[in-house]
């Protein structure tokens, strides 16, 4: 790859943003990009609360320094992820003083908050609000930009691969609220790439998906139906697994 090409894809890995954990449980294993849950939040906001216009928005660990890789960790995450754990949300905000600003600060706390929790599946505790500038009119209403493009082969170099994997990406295309596969993320083995690990003993399924975003169907759900697709899939092809089947998911969009 020349230097042009590393530059690229360096500007496309930093598109993305932070790889943001989901919140634990039945969600251990699956990470959503911080540039997906931006444009969901965004959206939500939009159409919630019209006289407020979001500048910055950004997710990171709610204690950085307790935000530490555990110990054996049941699946290990895409390259630079966030750590399992709680999130804490920033926000810079315009707004037209339609409410008192108190009062249109707490709803949109509670909005994003919500949509965060409930539709992504995010472990948000805290969301700051700053107030950066008053508007005299209502803002335009918001509108997604483009998401920056994928390899050209939908697969990357790194494509479906390993004991099972056309079956399982098979199970997980079929799967409804899951639009595509996805290659977005460098460094992590392409869209479906399936493996027997030794330590520990099992076969980990590692996925990078975009989801539907009419929002029919939560996240957490959608991605559950995932998790037991490509789990079933993989464990009864390609081989007896060694032990275990693990799945590890990124979402990189959202619609």
């Amino acid at each position: 790859m020349g230097g042009d090409g590393v530059l690229a894809a360096v500007r496309r890995q930093l598109a993305l943003g932070r790889l943001l954990p989901l919140g634990g449980g039945a969600l251990r294993g699956y990470w959503l990009t911080e540039r997906a849950a931006r444009a969901a939040l965004r959206g939500a906001v939009a159409v919630a609360l019209p006289m407020a216009r979001l500048d910055e928005l950004r997710l990171a660990p709610a204690d950085p320094a307790a935000s530490l890789p555990e110990e054996g960790d049941a699946v290990p995450g895409p390259p630079g992820a966030v750590p399992p754990g709680p999130l804490r949300m920033t926000v810079a905000l315009a707004a037209y003083p339609a409410l008192p600003l108190p009062e249109l600060v707490r709803r949109l706390r509670a909005a994003l908050a919500e949509v965060a929790r409930e539709r992504l599946g995010l472990d948000v505790v805290a969301v700051d609000v700053t107030v950066t500038e008053l508007l005299g009119a209502e803002p335009e209403p918001a509108t997604a930009g483009p998401e920056p493009p994928s390899p050209p082969d939908a697969f990357g170099s790194g494509g479906p691969g390993g004991p099972g994997a056309d079956t399982v990406t098979d199970a997980v295309v079929g799967v409804p609220g899951v639009r595509e596969l996805s290659s977005a993320l460098d460094g992590w083995p392409g869209a479906v790439r399936v493996s027997d690990e030794a330590d520990p003993p099992s076969r980990l399924v590692r996925l990078q998906l975009v989801l539907e975003g009419d929002g029919e169907r939560a996240l957490p759900a959608v991605l559950a139906e995932v998790g037991d697709a490509a789990a079933g899939a993989a464990a009864s092809s390609g081989g007896p697994p060694p032990g275990p089947v693990r799945v590890a998911v990124l979402v990189t969009g959202i619609g």
